[in-house]
């Protein structure tokens, strides 16, 4: 069966059970065509929602943060019925097995850019930035999935459990 509402596969391994790494599909928020470029510009400090990710039932909303004018972080806001999962030495190590399956692009650093640089590309950016659904296949109908994401340095990943067709 197709699932069409999950992102785009990048690779699929077993560890010691079937793993598989998605690029989970981003939107773009629909205010950002509202936004004041040239306001932006001049701030000292502000913050900005870009869009989020979809992944399940989970929304994991991405915001701008700008100092004096420039884009400098990228910050991942966790949805309501997320939470953190803290990462344990197993966890840990599959994710360094999912690094080096999909290369270290994870671990590029943002680089600060003018906000109307970053408006002229921003969905790219976000993209390339660095989440990733990893799944974990399970028989019983539900797969068990973290969804990482890692900006500036800081990683964050949260469970999604959900049927295996959705």
């Amino acid at each position: 069966m197709a699932r069409s509402n999950r992102g785009k596969l990048v690779t699929t391994f077993r560890y010691p059970i079937r793993v598989e790494v998605r690029r989970p599909k981003f939107e773009r928020s629909a205010s950002l065509a509202y936004i004041d470029i040239a306001k932006l510009a001049r701030a000292a400090r502000a913050e900005f929602e870009v869009g989020h990710f979809g992944a399940g039932r989970c929304r994991t909303t991405v915001l701008a943060v700008v100092r004096r004018g420039m884009v400098t972080a990228l910050r991942v806001e966790a949805c309501a019925e997320c939470k953190p999962v803290r990462l344990t030495p197993e966890l840990q190590t599959m994710l360094n097995v999912v690094r080096r399956r999909i290369g270290r692009h994870l671990d590029r650093p943002f680089r600060p850019m003018s906000v109307a640089q970053f408006m002229s590309g921003v969905a790219e950016t976000i993209v390339e930035g660095g989440c990733h659904e990893i799944c974990i296949i399970t028989v019983l109908g539900h797969d068990i999935c973290l969804i990482c994401c890692k900006f500036d340095g800081q990683s964050w990943c949260a469970p999604i459990i959900r049927t295996a067709l959705e």
